[in-house]
């Protein structure tokens, strides 16, 4: 909630005020821009929203999907068990002499006591090459051998002579629906001599898996690769041995051979299924469950933890919109308000932004209002006196420059704080929940920590600016080459890159403040290096003329770079302005305005000469070094006035 009035004034502007009239600004447009703010910041969120509840969903939807293939791949894993476990047995059987024999008379004891031994198996026959059962566990119908060699089964392991699983029928001695094993007899020279036979009762490839967590309409059994209905858990004797092939499940079962796909069953009800392989056999395995229960449970649980993740989200976007507001626009805004005042001319504006750091700043600002309105009034009385007018505004002025730039500092220093929390929650954001933000949210995010930056580079260059023209200079005669050397050397060091040739003269001599002196080498040079980048090769050069200008030395940077159009070379040396784009070369557009306050202060002169893709030269002018040198030690009566070269101290106002 926006407070009420953030500004009193102690006059009105168009009429004579009482001593306690107060006066209230209008509503600033910054609301409206906080408002778009939460708009901005609430749309990612509902996007979140939407994203997180589809990939949760298609998580879960998926994990059900996992549970029904790990079903239906246990289901065909027991099935070859149970075939392989036969499948041995019967091998060991048909080792037997008596079984080697294939003779109805002198069948093995085995076949006798195999009932009693196997109660779960249907049967257990040996059989010669021409069909016919020789020995049987079972008797046969009427006593005697009967053959099956028109049976399908019979008729492939004829063909492939190896271990087979034929398709389901009604045994004729057992009369039970039975899936028979067929394993070949060969003798030690490794000739076929007949088969064993294990009819399995369907029933054995049950998988036993009605215990799992499935719902009552689950559907699971086994088909042929040719669509024959080998075995199911709902009806198994209905459809038992028949081609179930035009059902829609079938025949994408058939189709998709292994893994997950949906459909609608015989019943009409849609379903997930899985589909899984039985190689011993050519068999498919299926399990199918209920589409709708799965797709249900998995929104519900996909809203349910995305909703608890938005709130979270919500809570730190609302709790930084909160600092935002409360801790820069209202404060800001009420700063700007009183500066916009002031410029006006109505020195009586007062600034009232309630407590906390920046209340700190608006007493200040308070108290430099009063400062100037004094000054105004001391001018009216002193305005038939125009001499000591002129000095007593200028004392003023002084005054009121050095608490501007106390007000700046302060601004400054006070917005950091801010600063920071705005990039430390986005920090956080990013890092504790960027995997739930899609590539929007998490641009939008770096979007907002760039600009934070950003805005802090600005206020610490603002703040170099300030401090260039508050601390006390102390001049003295100094070798600029040596300077010049060292700053170009941290220059290529924070950005290395080959084909620059560097010119640079020995013995150049400057006089003024070491540290101001090498603030100006650094923009110079360092934007010498910046925009002669976009070429393969670069000369660069640092020097002076040999002719002076009003008795003052004229030193120049020079380059060959991208250079700049001359018709704009006026807006060179203000704040904040550029005369690149921020995508071609980054900037803030304070380094030549920090430059020529810098050579101001030393009472020297600025100006820059270039052509687009010509490169420019830029020039400065500062007090001759041997006569500043002659000057500076007269009047010296200390006798190491040349081993200190002239050392002088300059107040921060000269």
């Amino acid at each position: 909630m926006i407070p009420g009035p953030l500004f009193r004034f102690t006059r009105p502007i168009h009429r004579p005020r009482a001593a306690d009239e107060t006066m209230t600004l209008p509503q600033p447009s910054i609301r409206s821009l906080l408002l778009i703010l939460v708009a901005a910041t609430g749309l990612p969120l509902v996007g979140l929203l939407a994203y997180t509840v589809y990939v949760d969903t298609e998580r879960a939807i998926a994990q059900e999907k996992n549970t029904v293939y790990s079903l239906a791949t246990v289901f065909a894993a027991n099935v070859s068990r149970i075939m392989a476990t036969n499948q041995a047995a019967l091998d060991r059987i048909s080792k037997r002499p008596r079984v080697l024999a294939v003779d109805e008379h002198q069948c093995d004891p085995i076949f006798n006591d195999f009932r009693t031994l196997f109660p779960a198996f249907a049967n257990i026959a040996s059989i010669d090459l021409s069909g016919r059962i020789v020995c049987s566990a079972v008797e046969q119908p009427g006593g005697k051998p009967i053959s099956i060699a028109h049976t399908e089964w019979f008729k492939r392991a004829m063909a492939e002579r190896r271990f087979i699983v034929g398709n389901p029928f009604v045994g004729p001695i057992t009369g039970r629906w039975v899936s028979v094993l067929v394993n070949p007899i060969y003798d030690d020279v490794n000739a076929l001599k007949g088969f064993m036979a294990l009819p399995l009762d369907l029933a054995a490839y049950d998988p036993k898996i009605s215990a799992a967590p499935i719902t009552p309409a689950t559907r699971y059994g086994i088909i042929s690769t040719d669509g024959i209905l080998i075995w199911r858990n709902e009806d198994p004797e209905k459809l038992i041995g028949t081609n179930v092939r035009g059902f829609e499940a079938v025949d994408k079962m058939l189709a998709t051979k292994d893994g997950v796909y949906e459909a609608r069953g015989a019943d009409g009800t849609a379903r997930v299924y899985a589909a899984a392989p039985v190689p011993e056999a050519n068999w498919y395995v299926f399990v199918g469950i209920p589409s709708r229960p799965l797709y249900v449970d998995a929104f519900q649980r996909a809203i349910r933890n995305s909703a608890l993740a938005l709130g979270f989200l919500l809570g730190i976007a609302g709790l930084t919109i909160y600092i935002a507001h409360r801790r820069i626009a209202l404060p800001v805004l009420a700063l700007v308000s009183g500066v916009k005042a002031i410029k006006d001319g109505r020195y009586d504006a007062r600034v009232n932004v309630g407590s906390g750091e920046v209340a700190e700043v608006a007493a200040e600002f308070n108290q430099m209002a009063e400062s100037w309105q004094a000054a105004e009034r001391q001018l009216r009385e002193l305005n038939l006196h125009l001499e000591e007018r002129i000095h007593a505004r200028t004392t003023e002025l002084e005054e009121a420059n050095r608490e501007l730039s106390a007000f700046s500092y302060s601004v400054s220093h006070d917005l950091r704080a801010p600063l920071r929390a705005i990039d430390g929650f986005c920090h956080v954001l990013l890092e504790d929940y960027g995997e739930r933000l899609d590539d929007t949210g998490r641009s939008y995010l770096n979007r907002v920590r760039k600009a934070s930056q950003h805005m802090a580079e600005i206020i610490d260059d603002m703040l170099g600016m300030a401090r260039s023209m508050r601390d006390e200079m102390h001049c003295r005669i100094f070798d600029f080459s040596a300077m010049a050397r060292t700053v170009i050397a941290d220059v290529t060091s924070s950005s290395p890159r080959d084909g620059v040739e560097w010119k640079l003269a020995d013995g150049i001599m400057a006089f003024g403040d070491e540290n101001l002196l090498g603030v100006v080498l650094q923009n110079l040079l360092g934007n010498a290096y910046k925009y002669t980048s976009k070429h393969a090769s670069a000369s660069i050069e640092f020097g002076v003329l040999p002719e002076k200008q009003d008795g003052s030395a004229v030193y120049f940077v020079k380059d060959d770079g991208v250079g700049f159009d001359m018709s704009h070379s006026g807006k060179l040396f203000g704040v904040f302005q550029r005369l690149h784009r921020d995508d071609d070369f980054d900037g803030h557009g304070i380094g030549l305005a920090t430059v020529h306050r810098v050579v101001q202060r030393h009472g020297g002169k600025t100006w820059a000469e270039g052509a687009v893709e010509q490169g420019a030269t830029f020039y400065f002018t500062l007090p001759d070094p041997e006569k500043s040198k002659v000057e500076a030690c007269m009047g010296c009566v200390e006798p190491a006035c040349d081993a200190r070269e002239g050392e002088q101290r300059v107040s921060a106002a000269g």
